[in-house]
């Protein structure tokens, strides 16, 4: 089996970003865990106590709440879970992991399509985009809701190629997973008949500027 490079280029920025990674935590292990990152904490916390979303207060009553989606909560508490000072680098660690594993699946899609070299490219933008880094290892539902709604979007360009119902039960999966991590995609068909729009224009355009020649 050959190697490529894109791999090669998401190997190592998955190890540079894991040795940053781990020399931050062992200093401070909650430095990536603020601000929102508390309250999807507390829910997870919930979830692993009484197996039920919601909160539970200081004097050990739980209630119902429905402020924050249960989309990360329920992936937080799918992690085994560890004192404080080991859960917050699980959490951060494992999603350092999967964000390159989703990363490799995406530049294999993009390869097959655009070729290596836009693989690499991709890989290596994504990889040093500000967002991207902050976002990767830190407690908050964003990373989640922009790898579901970008793999939304990326199996259904494939359904409208293939024809393939998986494709679209895919995309239907990824968007109801991504709904119920965080409210922006109500706005999802505002979005959806926009980009239809610039589509319809670029080839308008397109056939006028070949009809010219």
């Amino acid at each position: 089996m050959k190697i490529k490079l894109y791999q090669v280029v998401i190997l190592v920025f998955f190890v540079v970003k894991g040795i940053l990674f781990t020399s931050l935590v062992t200093n401070s292990p909650s430095l990536f865990l603020y601000g929102d990152g508390k309250e999807y904490e507390s829910r997870a916390v919930a979830l692993w106590e009484t197996s039920t979303f919601g909160l539970i207060e200081k004097d050990g009553v739980f209630r119902y709440d429905t402020y924050r989606l249960p989309g990360y909560p329920f992936f937080l508490s799918a992690f085994p879970r560890l004192d404080n000072e080991n859960q917050y680098p699980l959490w951060g660690g494992g999603q350092l992991f999967l964000f390159h594993v989703w990363l490799y699946f995406i530049a294999r899609w993009l390869k097959r399509r655009f070729g290596a070299r836009s693989a690499v490219y991709f890989v290596t933008a994504l990889s040093l985009a500000l967002p991207w880094i902050h976002y990767v290892t830190t407690i908050h539902a964003d990373l989640q809701f922009a790898i579901l709604t970008f793999s939304g979007f990326l199996f259904l360009i494939t359904a409208a190629e293939t024809g393939r119902r998986r494709h679209m039960i895919s995309t239907g999966l990824c968007m109801a997973m991504a709904a119920l991590t965080k409210p922006d995609l109500v706005f999802f068909w505002i979005w959806f008949r926009e980009f239809a729009e610039w589509c319809s224009h670029i080839c308008y355009l397109r056939s006028l500027i070949i009809y010219l020649m």
